[in-house]
């Protein structure tokens, strides 16, 4: 499953075309591509992706969700076995930690906030997914990550919903009065 902006959503459409070629004579696959229509531009990035699609010969293997709310696009994320995050140079990446904690296997782009901060092993967690910056290193995670065994794959699903658990609010709380707790004490 992709999530993310259509500008962005090119290099999944790559990437999955890439796959769904390597893998159509072996396996039954799908993508599901989700994302918010703004306006009249990203609707024409859309179609534009849409007739790409046709023309690769590829829209049989794609859904398209478009403005979903965030419950379905919770229960599409639970029910997918990757997540693909295609945007270079996220500054954070909610979308990759909510793919986490829904337990996908995230392919994310190989830079900012994924890089840095979320698709890294943390203290007693394994791996939680892959990183790729090139539409042949994200061909080659799916595949690898389709090859796994179903055990290595609920490992890593199971460490992804561990992992996501890092970011949430409970555990911002905790790290924010921990980091004003000398100012607090500095004005008593």
């Amino acid at each position: 499953m992709g999530v993310g902006k259509w500008m962005e959503l090119n290099l999944i459409l790559h990437s999955g075309n890439a796959f769904i070629i390597q893998s159509s004579l072996v396996l039954q696959v799908s993508l599901t591509i989700a994302g918010g229509c703004r306006n009249e531009e990203d609707e024409m990035r859309v179609n534009h992706l849409k007739e790409y699609a046709k023309k690769l010969g590829v829209e049989k293997n794609l859904e398209w969700k478009l403005n979903v709310p965030y419950g379905e696009l919770y229960q599409l994320l639970n029910s997918s076995l990757i997540s693909i995050h295609t945007m270079r140079n996220e500054h954070f990446g909610i979308s990759v930690v909510e793919a986490l904690a829904a337990g996908t296997i995230m392919v994310a782009h190989k830079s900012g906030g994924p890089l840095m901060d979320i698709v890294d092993p943390c203290e007693g967690v394994a791996s939680v997914g892959y990183l790729a910056d090139t539409k042949e290193e994200f061909a080659s995670s799916i595949l690898s990550i389709i090859s796994l065994s179903p055990s290595s794959r609920s490992q890593i699903r199971e460490s992804a919903r561990l992992s996501s658990q890092r970011f949430s609010e409970a555990v911002f709380e905790e790290k924010w009065m921990q980091s004003i707790a000398p100012l607090t004490e500095t004005f008593a």
